[in-house]
């Protein structure tokens, strides 16, 4: 079996579900393997409070989403996969299913930002299914970070 099979047999695999109170820890153990420990208590709010997702391999979280939706636009706050598990189309999965969200809600917009000075790889990525680029911000917690707001209209 080649390793894009296996890939593929994985992506089957992959169950997206909402966030509940039991995937505390898994939630708490992906945001440290991604941002680190010392982001977990700023960002596990955002799978408890808002529209929080988990990806699931075989029964275990590989990998999560957080929206946040309005009156006409959904924000995808984050999309973080495990270190183990990447580039292997589990977060193009989870986009494809906050697109999916945002449609059944109505939402004429999704938006996010990305990280270009740690990741602007990804800035390619979201290019490549359709979002735009406009205007800047840092962020306020780390003075460091440079985000790029991004967007994209929904038919």
């Amino acid at each position: 079996m080649t390793k894009r099979t296996t890939t593929l047999n994985q992506i089957s695999r992959i169950h997206i579900r909402k966030y509940k109170k039991g995937d505390k820890t898994a939630a708490r153990e992906l945001i440290a393997n991604v941002w680190g420990k010392r982001w977990v208590p700023g960002n596990l709010h955002v799978f408890e409070r808002f529209d929080g997702y988990v990806a699931e391999l075989d029964g275990k979280v590989v990998a999560g989403m957080g929206l946040d939706c309005g009156t006409y636009a959904c924000l995808v706050d984050f999309i973080i996969v495990h270190s183990k598990y990447r580039r292997q189309g589990i977060a193009k999965k989870l986009l494809f299913y906050a697109f999916k969200y945002a449609k059944r809600r109505k939402q004429k917009i999704i938006k996010g930002f990305v990280d270009v000075k740690n990741n602007k790889p990804v800035l390619k990525i979201w290019a490549k299914y359709g979002f735009k680029q406009d205007g800047e911000m840092r962020n306020l917690y780390a003075s460091n970070d440079h985000y790029v707001y991004i967007y994209k209209f929904l038919k």
